[in-house]
């Protein structure tokens, strides 16, 4: 996505989240994760791994950089190490 369309899509969730809205949003984005208030990390390989989906990580997007045996976070907190 454009920084445009990431700053779009970030202000149309905020007004969704005030409205009362719960708002899930699958997308591995830098920026959309940081705004996110919520990370759910199911790891890169779920998909191809015939099995169910398994939770590596949830919570803050500040703590998902340091957690054990997630990708996703140790990605994020190599091209974003003050996150």
């Amino acid at each position: 996505m454009t920084p445009d369309a990431v700053d779009k899509l970030t202000q149309s969730l905020r007004r969704l989240v005030a409205a009362g809205h719960s708002v899930v949003v699958t997308e591995k984005n830098l920026r959309v994760a940081r705004a996110a208030d919520w990370v759910i990390d199911t790891g890169l390989n779920g998909k191809d791994s015939g099995v169910k989906v398994r939770t590596v990580y949830a919570g803050p997007f500040e703590k998902v950089v340091t957690e054990e045996g997630s990708e996703i976070g140790a990605y994020f907190g190599y091209v974003a190490p003050q996150a």
